[in-house]
């Protein structure tokens, strides 16, 4: 009986000794493992993107968001563009400046569904954002202050990616 109740115990301390915990990542996100050593980074840990701390942008332009803080009419952008060649990203906690590389608008009227898409670039961080009409101004609507977006950011560095939901609105 005591060989049986030790293989039963030293069972139970291996199945435990791997069983998923809910462990700090360095960014203390729960449910994420942290990395040891020289071992990859989570990728919660990789590209993060966050609020623009100082926008280079305050007037005409397009202003995205994450969709909550959108609907929740938060200031908080994640992604700001000039009606030029400019564009600003926080990202790894650092507001980085990018230029436009690409741009592929809609061909005909600009209607409800409408796609385009922009490509920028800096260094070696490359942000495409695909961005799809969600809500036109009425030609009689004074308070409308700009063609709603739906949008999908990907941002790509050293071959690693990350993709983000937005919502916006592009004006002036």
């Amino acid at each position: 009986m005591p060989q049986r109740f030790t293989g039963v115990l030293l069972c139970l301390m291996l199945v435990s000794a791997f069983a998923p915990r809910n462990q700090q990542s360095k960014n203390n996100k729960p449910g994420t493992k942290p990395s040891f050593g020289g071992a990859a980074s989570t990728p919660d840990d990789r590209l993060k993107v966050g609020v623009i701390k100082d926008p280079f942008l305050l007037g005409c332009g397009c202003f995205l968001k994450f969709p909550d803080d959108f609907r929740l009419e938060n200031d908080s952008d994640i992604f700001v563009a000039d009606l030029d060649d400019g564009a600003q990203m926080n990202i790894d906690e650092k507001d980085i400046i990018l230029k436009l590389v690409r741009r592929e608008d809609p061909k005909g009227k600009i209607k409800v569904g409408s796609t385009r898409s922009e490509v920028y670039a800096s260094g070696n961080i490359e942000v495409r954002v695909e961005y799809i009409v969600k809500k036109l101004c009425g030609p009689k609507d004074e308070e409308c202050e700009g063609t709603l977006y739906s949008a999908k950011i990907t941002v790509t560095r050293n071959g690693i990616g990350r993709k983000i939901s937005a919502l916006g609105v592009c004006n002036c």
